[in-house]
């Protein structure tokens, strides 16, 4: 059995050589071709469409293969649709660029903690983590690297400190001495009635969501948990992944990492060139 794609032929291409074409364009006019060595533990990386947020990715997906893939990707994102704590035990995933394979051994170490859940139902029409796979697969094909297996974790809570550190604390306990990686999936601020979410209605729209998320990116660099769960609480801030963030940074904390880098950020209305109803998006290094 095969997690088959849910969003190939909307979120980006169906044919794997159209596909190819697409990242490989993503990636030129974002970071560039030239992978360069980097020490990180993972990345955040958006998860919209491939034209709105592709070249977002490339700039956290080149990051991380340049600092060397590891034997496992941990895989954190949002559940959009179904609300679970969920790790994936089940199938390998598929893309349309082949499969890629989900390491249950050490999936099974993290779900052991009895804060997580075994429902394979949040992933199987998810987004978030199936849309960051064929950058992993072309990057390996590319630049003849041995392709990760994956853990796929998936959250749906609200922000509270303690229980963010409890869910940080059962995964670094259980990868500290590991090959592993994070690969945060998110976008950030979702603004517009489209969303429920409008906090400003006059000026320059787009500076003031940038301006928005400013203040979230720059408690991720200073690797400020509890002002980025105070923030984003206080703001009501849009970013669907901040759970799953927050877990990475606390899980960066235990491995001592003391600042994150932002290395690109865009909004979809750069491209739509409509600011009223717009996401935006941001690759960090952790």
């Amino acid at each position: 059995m095969i997690r088959e794609p849910a969003v190939a032929g909307s979120f980006y291409p169906e044919s794997p050589e159209e596909l190819k074409d697409l990242i490989e364009k993503c990636i030129k006019d974002g970071p560039g071709e030239k992978l360069k060595k980097k020490d990180v533990l993972g990345v955040i990386s958006p998860h919209a469409g491939y034209t709105y947020s592709g070249v977002g990715a490339a700039y956290a997906h080149m990051a991380l293969a340049g600092s060397g893939y590891p034997k496992t990707l941990i895989l954190l994102g949002p559940a959009h649709m179904i609300g679970d704590n969920s790790v994936w035990l089940g199938s390998d995933w598929a893309t349309p660029l082949g499969k890629v394979e989900v390491d249950r051994e050490l999936g099974r170490k993290i779900a052991d903690n009895s804060l997580f859940d075994l429902s394979p139902d949040p992933h199987i029409n998810e987004h978030s983590l199936e849309v960051q796979l064929p950058f992993i697969q072309y990057i390996c094909e590319k630049y003849n690297i041995k392709l990760p297996k994956i853990v796929p974790i998936v959250f749906s809570l609200p922000l509270n400190l303690d229980v963010i550190n409890k869910f940080g604390e059962a995964i670094y306990a259980v990868i500290r001495d590991r090959n592993v990686k994070l690969l945060v999936s998110s976008d950030f601020t979702h603004y517009g009635p489209r969303f429920d979410y409008v906090p400003f209605t006059e000026g320059n729209i787009k500076e003031k969501i940038y301006d928005l998320d400013r203040e979230a990116i720059k408690k991720i660099e200073e690797m400020d948990l509890k002002g980025f769960v105070d923030y984003v609480n206080t703001t009501k801030a849009t970013i669907c992944g901040s759970f799953p963030i927050a877990v990475a940074m606390s899980i960066s904390k235990n491995f001592g990492i003391k600042k994150g880098k932002l290395l690109n950020y865009s909004n979809s209305g750069d491209t739509t060139n409509f600011y009223s109803n717009s996401v935006s998006y941001a690759a960090i290094e952790l």
